[in-house]
C-alpha cells in the first residue's frame, strides 16, 4: 500500500487509501500540474510480476482511456514507476450505484428510469468506440453529487474488432449474478450482453433481488440459461407494464432478439416517459422506434419467490432433463473450470445485505410521480447551466465583502475584503466549480489562501490572489465561479460566497421566461 505523500510521476500526490480489491487499490490523490483531485488505481503488489494481470492492467487503461464522456469515469493517465503500474481516473465525489441501494432500498421506478437512460449514454460512448465493458453491474456505476450516474472499470473489456487470447471464447468472464446466458457457457460475447446484464441491474434497482439467485455461481450460471424471467411487479408493483417489456427484452436469452444498441433502450425508456400509462410494444426485430402496429416482445415470466424458497425451489422444485440439463451443466461447468472465471477479489464482493422487512413494504405505497424528486436530465447539452449563476451575499456576509475578479480564459485575479476571522486566522478557502450543459462539477476543492492581516480603517484586510484553470477544463458554454468560504475548528464551511469567473455564451431564451 502507498503511503500518503507518496508522489508518482512527480505530480500525483497520494492524499489518502480509498478501497480496492484483489487486483488494484484505489487511491484519492492530487494533480498538482492541474491543480485538481484524481483518482489513481495502482496494481496490487502481489500481482506486479504476473504477465497476465498487468496485460489485463494496461487493457484496462486503454480501453477506457479511448472514452471521454460524461457518463463514464474518465482515464487521464498510465505510467509505471519502478514495480509499480498506475492509472490516473477522474475523480468522482459520490459512491457507487451499490451504495446508493444499500442506503436508499428499492428505488422509484422513474428514478431507475432515469439512471438507465445515463447509464445507456456511458455504455452508447463505448460501444460506439467498439468496447464491451463485460461487467456492468451495481459496483461498477458510479453516482456522483451532482446525480450524475458514470460507468467505471473497464478492467474486463475488450475490444470487439481485436482478437486477444486474454478475451477467447470459452472463457467465462464477469459477475455471476449479471452473466449474460453467453457470458455463462463461454460463448461469444458482443453489445447485448452488456444490455442484458443492464436488464439485471435495473430489476436489482426495481426490487433490491436478482432475478436469479442461488447459494452457487453455477447454479446462478445455469439459471440464466434456462430459468424464466421473474416478474418484478411481485415484488414492486409500481413498475408499468411497459417497463416490464423491455425488462423482458433485456433479459431475452438469446442475443439476437435482445435489444442491439443501447440507444434503443434508451428510446424505448424515453418513449414510456412521454406516456406512462399508455402500453409500449416492443418488436422482435428490435426496432428502435417503437411503433402501434407492432406486436408486443412476451417472454415468460414466472412469479419471484421470497429469498428463502429461491434455494429449496433448485433442490427439489427444478428438475432438469437428463439429457439435455446434464449436458448443459457438464458444459458451464468446463467453461468455468476449465478455462477458469478469471473473476478476482474486486469482481466478488460480499453482496449487499437483505433489507428488512418494513424496507421492502414501502416500496408498495411509492406513488409513481414522474416530475417528483428526481433530478434533473443531466445528459449531453440539457443541463440547465444558467440556473447556477452565482448570487452574492455581500450583504449578509460578514467576513467576505467586496469582490472583484480580473482576468480571463483560465488566468484571474481575485480582490476581496477580509475581515478578522475567528481565533485570528489568518487563511480562508475556495472551491472553483464548472457549469456547463453536461453538469454542474468541482474542479478545484478547498484551495488555500494565507494572508497577513492588515486592517484598514474598517478593521478589514484586503487580500489578493490568483487562480489558474488549465484550459482543457473550461466550457464552451457555460461559466466558471468560484465560491469562497472559511472552515471552523470542526472543519465546517462557514460564511460562504459565490461570484462568477468568467462566462461563455448566452442562456437560451426559454430559461428567462
Amino acid at each position: 500500500m502507498l503511503s500518503n505523500g507518496t508522489r508518482l510521476a512527480g505530480r500525483y500526490e497520494i492524499i489518502h487509501f480509498i478501497g480496492g480489491g484483489g487486483m488494484a487499490s484505489v487511491y484519492q490523490a492530487y494533480d498538482h500540474a492541474l491543480d485538481r483531485w484524481v483518482a489513481i488505481k495502482v496494481m496490487n503488489e502481489s500481482l506486479r510480476h504476473q504477465d497476465e494481470f498487468i496485460k489485463r492492467f494496461i487493457r484496462e487503461a486503454k480501453a477506457a482511456g479511448r472514452l471521454s464522456h460524461p457518463n463514464v469515469v474518465n482515464v487521464y493517465d498510465i505510467g509505471q514507476e519502478e514495480s509499480i503500474y498506475y492509472m490516473v481516473m477522474e475523480y468522482v465525489e459520490g459512491g457507487t450505484l451499490a451504495e446508493y441501494l444499500e442506503e436508499k432500498g428499492p428505488l422509484l421506478v422513474d428514478e431507475v428510469m432515469e439512471i438507465a437512460l445515463q447509464v445507456c449514454e456511458g455504455l452508447n460512448h463505448a460501444h460506439q468506440n467498439g468496447i464491451v465493458h463485460r461487467d456492468i453491474k451495481l459496483q461498477n456505476i458510479m453516482r456522483a453529487k451532482d446525480n450524475r450516474y458514470k460507468v467505471a472499470d473497464f478492467g474486463i473489456s475488450f475490444f470487439s474488432h481485436v482478437n486477444t487470447n486474454l478475451t477467447q471464447t470459452g472463457t467465462v468472464m464477469g459477475s455471476a449474478h449479471y452473466f449474460s446466458p453467453e457470458q455463462a457457457s463461454g460463448g461469444k460475447v458482443s453489445y447485448p450482453s452488456d444490455l442484458y446484464s443492464l436488464g439485471v441491474l435495473l430489476f436489482k434497482l426495481l426490487t433490491d433481488q436478482f432475478p436469479f439467485d442461488s447459494e452457487n455461481s453455477v447454479s446462478i450460471a445455469l439459471m440464466h440459461i434456462q430459468a424464466p424471467v421473474p416478474d418484478p411487479r411481485q415484488v414492486n408493483p409500481n413498475i408499468s407494464e411497459s417497463f416490464v417489456s423491455v425488462l423482458n427484452k433485456l433479459l431475452e436469452k438469446d442475443p439476437t432478439t435482445r435489444f442491439q444498441t443501447a440507444i434503443e433502450v434508451k428510446q424505448a425508456i424515453e418513449e414510456i416517459q412521454k406516456q406512462p400509462t399508455e402500453m409500449i410494444y416492443l418488436s422482435k426485430e428490435t426496432e428502435s422506434v417503437p411503433s402501434t402496429d407492432s406486436y408486443r416482445f412476451e417472454t415468460t415470466t414466472y412469479d419471484l419467490p421470497p429469498r428463502q424458497e429461491v434455494h429449496q425451489q433448485e433442490k427439489g422444485g427444478v428438475r432438469w432433463k437428463l439429457w439435455g440439463g446434464g449436458l448443459l451443466s457438464i458444459g458451464v461447468l468446463l467453461a468455468m473450470f476449465v478455462y477458469g472465471w478469471n473473476l478476482f477479489a474486486e469482481e466478488t464482493k460480499p453482496p449487499v445485505p437483505k433489507k428488512n422487512v418494513e424496507k421492502q413494504k414501502k416500496v408498495q405505497k411509492q406513488v409513481v410521480d414522474k416530475k417528483k424528486n428526481l433530478p434533473e436530465k443531466t445528459f449531453e447539452g440539457s443541463y440547465p447551466w444558467w440556473r447556477e449563476f452565482p448570487k452574492p451575499n455581500y450583504l449578509e456576509n460578514k467576513i467576505f465583502h467586496s469582490i472583484q475578479v480580473d482576468g480571463k480564459a483560465g488566468v484571474y485575479k481575485v480582490s476581496l475584503q477580509v475581515a478578522p476571522l475567528p481565533k485570528k486566522a489568518t487563511r480562508f478557502h475556495y472551491n472553483i466549480y464548472v457549469v456547463d450543459s453536461f453538469s454542474s462539477r468541482k474542479i478545484l476543492d478547498g484551495k488555500e489562501v494565507n494572508f497577513n492581516p492588515a486592517p484598514n480603517q474598517f478593521g478589514d484586510t484586503s487580500v489578493k490572489f490568483k487562480v489558474k484553470i488549465p484550459k482543457q477544463l473550461l466550457p464552451h458554454v457555460g461559466l466558471l465561479k468560484i465560491e469562497i468560504f472559511r472552515y471552523d475548528e470542526k472543519r465546517k464551511k462557514k460564511d460562504p460566497t459565490d461570484n462568477m469567473l468568467e462566462q461563455w455564451g448566452e442562456p437560451p431564451d426559454k430559461a428567462n421566461k
